[in-house]
C-alpha cells in the first residue's frame, strides 16, 4: 500500500547493475533528466492516488509538466540546485533564484488550468 506514487527517472542498462548507474551513490533517482511524462499521465489518470511528478523537474519545464500530467504535486531536485564553478550541481543546496522561479511556473500552471485551457506537451 502507498498513499502517494512519486515519479523518478531510473538509469539503467541492463547489462549493468542498477546501482551502478545512479548519480548519487545509494540513492535512486536525483539524475536531473525528466521522467516519461506520457506515461506519468496515464499514471494519473489511472491511479486512485496521488500522483507527485518527480524526475528532472525544471523552472524551465514545470509549467508544461503540470498542464499535460496534472499531478497532484511536484518534487525538484537537481534542476533547482545551486552549481559549482564547474556547471555541477551541489547536492541539496538550492539555488533560491531558481526555486522562486519554480514557484512562479507552478503558480501560472495552476492557473492555466482553472481557466480550463487544454493540456499541452511541449519538449
Amino acid at each position: 500500500m502507498s498513499d502517494y506514487f512519486l515519479t523518478d527517472t531510473l538509469p539503467i542498462n541492463n547489462k549493468e547493475n542498477i546501482s551502478d548507474r545512479q548519480p548519487v551513490e545509494n540513492f535512486i533517482g536525483i539524475t536531473g533528466n525528466p521522467c516519461d511524462w506520457d506515461m506519468a499521465a496515464e499514471l494519473v489518470e489511472r491511479s486512485g492516488i496521488p500522483v507527485i511528478l518527480a524526475g528532472g523537474i525544471s523552472p524551465e519545464n514545470v509549467f508544461d509538466g503540470i498542464r499535460h500530467i496534472r499531478p497532484f504535486g511536484i518534487d525538484s531536485c537537481t534542476n533547482t540546485n545551486a552549481v559549482d564553478e564547474n556547471g555541477c550541481a551541489i547536492r541539496f543546496k538550492k539555488e533560491i533564484k531558481r526555486v522562486s522561479s519554480l514557484v512562479e511556473n507552478v503558480k501560472r500552471a495552476e492557473k492555466a488550468i482553472k481557466k480550463g485551457e487544454e493540456r499541452l506537451f511541449y519538449v
